[in-house]
């Protein structure tokens, strides 16, 4: 048994604050519930003095979208429960920790309480709120539904937030097991073999072809070494310069699509975004005009958002989505024609979530594939190039032992 806070509405619109003893947070949220309060939040009675440093820091931290996410799920089983509006974000102002997103929230209250549509005011706040979730809101006003498409809203977000993690993952085991490679080649070839030059030296004997060569590859990588990072710095900011700028980034991102494995992998993560945005944003009545501009930004490559702004173009003249698609080139032919079935049969909205959904598990077996292939890959390099440093090492020492037997 543990002691939680909590903070509940009644069946008359009040709020209810206390301490209560219960197994776990859901089995006190089941406890209220049965009595007739709406639970808004439980949180463990733990003491603040050991935290508070952490909490404060916490505090002061900036507002993620699993923050986001939080608020629109919360938000959406409030109203769902009859909560009014104003009182639900009074509510979930009152209980967010971080600083910025509680002044957020009141200033977002404050103007729903002035009149102002949820939307606009959500609009007015856009390094919180993102185009996306705005729209929604809006479509959600307008076809009286804001309950129901701020839970969808809030699954999508969630599953977006879940593929991104699975990305950056991916990214960060490889990223971590090259440094750690290229720091041990570099203490070998750096280090350890100049050392043994110096005993080598004084032998007076010829050395072992493999000795030779690994001796010399270590003078060779000592003399070139700062180039060698000169290089690296050099590179990595004129890939961020060049980044910054539209022709830069059109450049970088195409090439990215060029790359064998990982390009395929980020058309596979692109399209899975823009596909769940653009099926999530027709659910809930959004205009497609509107739909593919909004759903375009979430894609995250330069070369494929243009691509998308193209066909939006041609769709504005007249034309079918899946014609314009077609025209680059660029996209895959089963995305054009699921969509072109969508088109012909009027079930856009559940194609569109179909295809996003085989996209999203394409690219998660990808990241799969990909983190399982590296792995092997630089313990195999690993290997030859430490077997490789120690017969370079050993030849030598085995070549005088013959000679003294």
């Amino acid at each position: 048994m543990a002691r939680f806070n909590y903070v509940a509405r009644g069946s008359d619109g009040d709020r209810v604050t206390g301490t209560q003893d219960a197994q776990d947070a859901k089995a006190l949220a089941a406890s209220l519930r049965s009595k007739g309060f709406v639970p808004i939040s439980v949180d463990e009675d733990t003491p603040k003095e050991v935290f508070s440093d952490q909490a404060t820091r916490r505090k002061r931290g900036r507002v993620k979208q699993i923050d986001v996410a939080e608020f629109v799920r919360q938000l959406s089983v409030l109203l769902d429960a009859s909560v009014g509006l104003v009182t639900a974000l009074e509510d979930l102002a009152a209980q967010e920790e971080k600083e910025e997103f509680n002044r957020v929230l009141e200033d977002v209250r404050n103007k729903v309480m002035g009149g102002n549509p949820l939307s606009s005011s959500l609009k007015d706040h856009p390094r919180v709120f993102s185009p996306l979730l705005c729209a929604m809101a809006k479509a959600g006003e307008e076809t009286g539904q804001l309950e129901g498409v701020l839970a969808d809203l809030a699954s999508y977000l969630e599953s977006a937030i879940a593929l991104k993690r699975k990305v950056k993952t991916a990214c960060t085991y490889p990223a971590f097991v090259g440094v750690v490679f290229s720091g041990a080649v570099g203490f070998m070839f750096l280090v350890l073999l100049p050392k043994f030059e110096a005993i080598f030296s004084s032998l007076g004997r010829g050395l072992p072809l493999l000795t030779q060569l690994a001796l010399g590859f270590s003078v060779w990588l000592k003399h070139w070494f700062p180039l060698f990072i000169l290089l690296g710095i050099a590179a990595v900011l004129g890939t961020h310069l060049a980044s910054r700028t539209e022709r830069g980034r059109m450049f970088l991102h195409s090439l990215l699509l060029r790359m064998p494995l990982a390009g395929q992998l980020i058309m596979q993560i692109s399209l899975a975004r823009f596909l769940d945005t653009l099926a999530t944003l027709q659910r809930s009545g959004v205009p497609i005009l509107t739909s593919i501009d909004i759903a375009a930004d979430t894609v995250g490559n330069t070369m494929i958002e243009a691509e998308l702004r193209a066909a939006r173009e041609g769709l504005m003249k007249g034309s079918f989505l899946s014609r314009e698609l077609a025209r680059g080139g660029l996209f895959p032919r089963m995305m054009i024609r699921m969509i072109a079935v969508g088109e012909q049969t009027g079930k856009m909205e559940e194609l569109l979530a179909r295809t996003a959904a085989y996209y999203r598990a394409e690219a998660e077996a990808g990241i799969q594939r990909m983190t399982a292939l590296i792995e092997p890959l630089i313990m195999v390099l690993m290997g030859i190039v430490v077997g490789f440093v120690v017969f370079a090492v050993y030849m030598p020492i085995f070549q005088i032992a013959g000679a003294v037997h």
